[in-house]
C-alpha cells in the first residue's frame, strides 16, 4: 500500500518555483504529494522520539492529531480546493481539531516555558542541581 501522499489526485496550485512539477497538464504545480511525504517522515521521527521521553498517557496521539491538523490546515492553501470564507472543508475540520486540542496545546507551551526558566544544574550543588543534597 502506498502512502496517501503518493496516490493523492489533488495536485498543488500553479507555481514558478524551480521544483514545480508538470503532472501532464502543461502547468508547473506544487508537488504537494512530495511535501506531505516529507512531512510524514518528519512527524514519524518526532513521535518516535516523543515515545521515549516522559509524557502523559495519550500525548503522543494528541501530538499526532495537532501536528497533522496544523499541517493540513497549512498545506491545503497550496491545493485547488472549493473554499467557503477562505477555507476548504478539510481545513475547517482541522481548525475544529485544533480548537478541540487547545487545552493540550496550552499545557505543552506552559510546560516548555516552565522548563526553559528552570535553574540550570551546576557541578557545585547549587539549587536546582542534581548534586544538591
Amino acid at each position: 500500500m502506498l502512502p496517501h501522499g503518493l496516490t493523492d489526485n489533488t495536485y498543488g496550485i500553479a507555481t514558478r518555483l524551480p521544483w514545480g512539477v508538470d503532472f501532464g497538464d502543461g502547468v508547473s504545480r506544487h508537488p504537494t504529494q512530495v511535501y506531505e511525504s516529507i512531512f510524514a517522515l518528519g512527524l514519524f521521527a518526532f513521535l518516535c522520539r516523543m515515545l521515549f521521553r516522559p509524557h502523559r498517557v495519550g500525548d503522543v496521539f494528541r501530538a499526532f492529531m495537532v501536528s497533522y491538523s496544523t499541517w493540513r490546515l497549512a498545506i491545503d492553501f497550496l491545493k485547488p480546493e472549493i473554499r467557503f470564507v477562505g477555507l476548504s472543508a478539510i481545513q475547517r475540520a482541522c481548525a475544529g481539531m485544533l480548537a478541540y486540542h487547545a487545552r493540550d496545546i496550552r499545557r505543552w507551551i506552559e510546560t516548555d516555558a516552565a522548563l526553559a526558566i528552570k535553574p540550570a544544574n551546576d557541578a557545585f550543588g547549587a539549587p536546582g542541581s542534581r548534586h544538591a543534597s
